[in-house]
């Protein structure tokens, strides 16, 4: 768990040509969750930072419609990204799949490699799906979400990675 928060927490974005927004959740009003819109406004900081050129926002239906990628592109265009600059993969159900979709679409823009941003606790995770697919995922941590700042969320979120880790060691990729 250590390694795995400690991970997390640092930035290694750098120059790429897209930025990929990670799915969670949507609340019952269709407006992007806490960690969704802190993931969605940290991509919008790297691309005004000019790391990437474009955003691609991933998520399928969770819970709430709409869909994850839908409501992250929607957020973005709202704080002032062109859309013309937006892509979004709507089916991705976890993160395997963020990483098997946004990869086939990384692979027809002739993208390979990209910056990926999602919670701390999930960018090893990221990272390794990405790698599996072919893709150079430069992760970078949307650190102003509860799931971070709060310690025992925190806590209870990377013990939680921590079991998705171990289970895909006893039930190997791809499911």
């Amino acid at each position: 768990m250590a390694y795995i928060d400690a991970y997390g927490q640092v930035e290694r974005a750098q120059a790429a040509p897209a930025i990929v927004v990670l799915g969670a959740s949507v609340t019952e009003q269709g407006k992007a969750g806490d960690s969704l819109r802190a993931r969605t406004l940290h991509a919008v900081d790297l691309y005004r930072r000019h790391l990437a050129g474009k955003i691609l926002c991933s998520g399928g239906v969770g819970k709430n419609p709409p869909a994850e990628g839908q409501v992250a592109a929607a957020l973005a265009r709202t704080v002032g990204v062109n859309p013309a600059d937006l892509i979004v993969e709507d089916r991705a159900k976890n993160t395997e799949e963020n990483a098997r979709y946004t990869a086939r679409i990384c692979r027809a823009h002739g993208w390979d490699c990209v910056i990926a941003v999602s919670d701390p606790y999930h960018l090893f995770r990221v990272h390794r799906d990405f790698d599996r697919e072919g893709i150079t995922a430069y992760t970078s941590p949307a650190k102003d979400c509860r799931r971070n700042r709060e310690p025992l969320l925190r806590f209870v979120w990377t013990a939680r990675e921590a079991l998705a880790i171990l289970r895909d060691l006893v039930w190997p990729w791809p499911r």
